[in-house]
């Protein structure tokens, strides 16, 4: 199975829905079980009562009908629970492999918001540093991910408090996982730049083929269409979003975003441009140049 972790507005529907474009690979729509499941395996000594909590988590969670359901029935998954829920990381191979299975894909993976945020748990209760998971981690230049979160009115003054989620939770991801064999780190302007070529990549990543109907718009899953914020989705995949923060974010909002999101930003190769952004990038380019994995490698 695989993972793909990002902040929301960084790309990741896109890139879902690409990759479900390809027959050899299934993702379903949003889940919202993984994190609150991996709280109980982290909380609960009991065998029993964590399958019979999960197994009731899992099956009566909202997202289920328009997730899960597709491919499983109440009794199918309270039959996959008791059969491979000793720990999370079994019941999440389980559920995923049967959805490839069910689906005539070769793999099938998660793409849930919630995923990046809650990384660490998903981490302590052993669901993530496996040879068994694939990580594919998509990041965006914050300040157009704030630009972008300010049109959709999803929360008030994004620039004030954002930026530092939006670090905090990119860096732990890479730190976490950037020497291991199974992670894979994009960044959302070169996948728009040249779509084709990192797909490629991460088609090669998850063993799978490369299919030129991931590129196709049409081929994206019709259940987003009535969604404002997802519009652009059913349209050739373009670059007009890049630096799209220069039009419509003053230096003021720039510069905040900068002073919370700096080492983050400078980490993943997004240059500074506000006045600290440049006294801090002279500080810290040479410590920070070489510690991450670059994009695509």
């Amino acid at each position: 199975m695989f993972l793909v972790l990002g902040s929301p507005r960084s790309g990741t529907t896109l890139l879902a829905q690409c990759l479900n474009a390809n027959p050899q690979i299934s993702i379903p729509h949003e889940t919202d079980f993984i994190v609150p499941a991996a709280f109980l395996y982290q909380r609960l000594d009991s065998s029993e009562l964590r399958k019979n909590l999960v197994a009731k988590l899992i099956s009566g969670s909202r997202g289920f009908s328009t997730s899960l359901a597709e491919f499983f029935t109440h009794q199918d998954l309270l039959e996959i629970v008791d059969r491979h829920g000793a720990t999370l990381l079994d019941l999440l191979c389980a559920i995923y492999d049967e959805i490839a299975r069910r689906s005539g894909a070769r793999t099938a993976g998660d793409k849930s918001p919630n995923d990046l945020a809650f990384l660490r748990m998903i981490e302590r209760v052993g669901a993530l540093l496996s040879e068994r998971v694939k990580v594919v981690h998509i990041v965006r230049d914050v300040r157009d991910v704030v630009e972008s979160i300010s049109r959709t009115n999803w929360m008030t003054n994004p620039s004030e408090r954002f930026p530092r989620v939006w670090s905090m939770a990119n860096m732990q991801a890479n730190v976490l996982c950037r020497n291991r064999a199974e992670y894979l780190l994009l960044r959302y302007e070169d996948f728009v730049a040249d779509a084709e070529s990192l797909l490629r990549s991460v088609c090669k990543h998850l063993d799978c083929d490369f299919d030129p109907r991931m590129l196709a718009p049409e081929n994206r899953h019709p259940r987003y269409r009535k969604v404002r914020a997802h519009a652009m989705l059913y349209e050739p995949i373009q670059s007009s979003g890049i630096g799209r923060f220069r039009e419509n974010l003053t230096p003021q909002q720039v510069e905040s975003i900068e002073r919370q999101a700096a080492e983050a930003m400078t980490a993943f190769g997004y240059s500074l441009t506000s006045s600290f952004g440049r006294k801090y990038a002279e500080i810290a380019e040479d410590e920070l140049g070489s510690a991450l994995r670059r994009p695509g490698h």
